[in-house]
């Protein structure tokens, strides 16, 4: 089976296209890719199958840069119902988390923004002050730009409020959180120590 335009659209959030001047060659390419990010791509040539193409999107998925781009989308998918609750509970808590010693990347966190081609801002500061990237409206950085543990991490009273929305929406945050860890951990055993 030969790939038309119409089949060039596949998962994980990335697209085909046809080279104009090769149409022998086709491309593999995240759709919106942030700048600074890094693109990926692989070559297929015409007459290949779907089934082919799809192996070979697969094979480059499961490098530390394909992996990297699935976390992204993933911290893109759960940052909306993370800032959602933590805009109802941090404005009224007595204690902040967000601490200068939290927002410091891990060897871990470097494995990844590496393979994003993401930058490491760390916090800076005395460790036990108020983390020195929290503005007004939250962390100034984009979700896939903080240490991970800025992710995971929910004190009880924002756990409660995500249990109270409760439903469809918080069983979908669940199952978002348990792959982006997933993810991680494959990207994790890619860097050895």
């Amino acid at each position: 089976m030969i790939l038309s335009r119409r089949q060039l659209k596949r998962g994980f959030g990335i697209f085909l296209y046809q080279e104009k001047e090769d149409p022998a060659r086709f491309y593999l390419y995240k759709r919106k890719i942030p700048a600074g990010m890094t693109t990926l791509h692989a070559t297929f040539q015409k007459g290949e199958t779907i089934e082919v193409c799809i192996l070979k999107i697969e094979m480059i998925m499961e490098t530390p840069e394909g992996l990297a781009l699935l976390m992204a989308e993933s911290f893109k998918k759960l940052s909306p119902y993370i800032e959602k609750h933590t805009g109802l509970v941090c404005p009224h808590c007595v204690k902040v988390c967000c601490a200068n010693k939290h927002g410091t990347p891990e060897r871990e966190d470097f494995t990844f923004y590496r393979a994003l081609g993401a930058e490491a801002r760390p916090a800076f500061g005395p460790p036990d002050e108020v983390c020195s990237l929290l503005g007004k409206t939250g962390c100034e950085l984009p979700r896939r730009q903080r240490p991970f543990r800025c992710t995971w991490y929910f004190c009880e009273p924002l756990l409660e409020s995500m249990r109270r929305g409760g439903g469809r929406e918080y069983r979908l945050f669940v199952a978002e959180l348990a792959k982006l860890v997933e993810l991680r951990n494959r990207l994790i055993s890619m860097d050895p120590p």
